[in-house]
C-alpha cells in the first residue's frame, strides 16, 4: 500500500486534500485510483527489487494498458515473481560477475587498492567470493574497506559472514585488528572450521556464532561483552569454558547444546547482566554456584522442556521475552 501510495504522491503531489485521502481508503481503491490517473496518459515507471508475487500482482493491477506505449520495467532478485508474467512481458536475465570480474570491481572502487597487504589481499579474496558475483554486495564490501594508522592495520570495524562451510579458512580475519562486531553463519547443518583465530581479536567485543562447533576450547577474547551461539550442537559443558570471560553482559545460547546439565561455578561469570537459554531440549539440570553471576538482571528461559528447575536465586531475576539480542 505504501507504493502505491508514493506511486500516486509522485503523480498528483504532496497535497493536504491528496495525504488525507491517501490515508483513508483501501488497497483495492487506491489501485483503482491509480489507474483513473494513468488511465489518459503515457507512462514509464520503473519498480526495483520485487520481493513478494502478491505485491506485483497489486501493482499490476494498477497499471492501464492503454496501447499507447506505456511500459513497466520491474527488477527482482525472485524468480517466481517473473514466472508469473504473462506473454506481452519479456524477461532479460543479468548473469553474475565471474570471478575475476568480481576481483576487478572491487578493485575499481576501493579507495587506495595500492596499500593493499598481502595479508589483506588474501582476506579480500575470500570476502569478494562469499558476495557470489552480486555487483551491489562488492562495491558495498569494497566501501567498507579503508586503511588508517599505515599497512598493517586495516580499519574495519564490523564483519558478517554466511554460507560458511568446514572447507572455508577463516584465519585471515586474525589480520582485523580493529574489528569489534563478528557475525559468522554456516550453511545449514554445516559445522564451523578452525575457530583459533578468534582469540586475536584484541578489541573483538560482539560474537556471533551460527552453526556446528566440533569443540569449543578456550577461543575468546577477554574483549567480549557479548556472545551469540546458535544450533552449535556441543556436547560438552560450554559455561566452564564461557564463565571465565571477565567481562561478558549477554549471553544467547540457542541450540547451542545439548547436554542433560550445565554447571556455573563460584566466580564465573563475574560480569554477567543478561542470560538467554533457548531451545535446549535436552537440559534437564542447572548448577549455579553460591558467588556466580552477581550481577544478573534478566533471565529468558524457552523451549527447554526437560529443565526441571532452575537455581533458587534466579526465581527473583526478571524474567525476559523471546527475542534476540543481536
Amino acid at each position: 500500500m505504501d507504493l502505491l501510495r508514493n506511486i500516486i504522491k509522485s503523480i498528483q503531489g504532496c497535497t493536504k486534500q491528496t495525504l488525507d485521502l491517501l490515508e483513508r481508503i483501501t488497497e483495492r481503491d487506491l489501485e483503482i485510483y491509480l489507474r483513473d490517473l494513468l488511465k489518459e496518459h503515457k507512462y514509464l515507471v520503473v519498480v526495483d527489487d520485487v520481493w513478494q508475487i502478491e505485491a506485483w500482482e497489486s501493482l499490476k493491477r494498477a497499471f492501464p494498458d492503454g496501447k499507447n506505449g506505456s511500459r513497466v520495467i520491474i527488477t527482482t532478485r525472485k524468480e517466481d515473481v517473473v514466472e508469473r508474467e504473462d506473454d506481452r512481458g519479456f524477461v532479460h536475465k543479468l548473469r553474475f560477475l565471474t570471478q575475476q570480474e568480481s576481483w576487478d570491481l572491487f578493485c575499481r572502487k576501493l579507495l587506495d587498492v595500492q596499500v593493499m597487504v598481502p595479508e589483506m589481499e588474501s582476506l579480500a579474496k575470500d570476502m569478494v567470493e562469499k558476495c557470489r558475483g552480486l555487483p551491489l554486495a562488492i562495491v558495498v564490501l569494497s566501501g567498507l574497506l579503508s586503511h588508517k594508522r599505515g599497512q598493517d592495520e586495516i580499519n574495519l570495524r564490523k564483519l558478517s559472514m554466511h554460507d560458511i562451510t568446514k572447507s572455508y579458512s577463516l584465519n585471515n580475519i586474525s589480520t582485523l585488528k580493529n574489528l569489534s562486531t563478528l557475525r559468522l553463519l554456516c550453511c545449514a547443518d554445516e559445522s564451523f572450521p578452525s575457530l583459533e583465530f578468534v582469540n586475536c581479536g584484541e578489541k573483538l567485543q560482539k560474537l556471533r556464532l551460527e552453526g556446528r562447533i566440533e569443540k569449543l576450547c578456550h577461543l575468546f577474547p577477554n574483549s567480549i561483552t557479548t556472545m551469540v551461539l546458535r544450533f552449535s550442537v556441543l556436547t560438552e559443558d560450554l559455561m566452564p569454558i564461557l564463565g571465565i570471560l571477565p567481562n561478558l553482559r549477554n549471553l544467547d545460547l540457542l541450540r547451542a547444546y545439548e547436554g542433560k546439565e550445565i554447571m556455573c561455578s563460584d566466580n564465573s561469570f563475574s560480569q554477567l547482566e543478561f542470560l538467554r537459554l533457548y531451545d535446549l531440549e535436552k537440559l534437564e539440570r542447572w548448577y549455579l554456584g553460591t558467588s556466580a553471576m552477581p550481577l544478573i538482571k534478566g533471565l529468558g528461559i524457552h523451549d527447554c522442556p526437560n529443565l526441571k528447575e532452575i537455581p533458587e536465586r534466579m526465581k527473583e531475576v526478571e524474567l525476559l521475552k523471546r527475542n534476540y539480542t543481536w
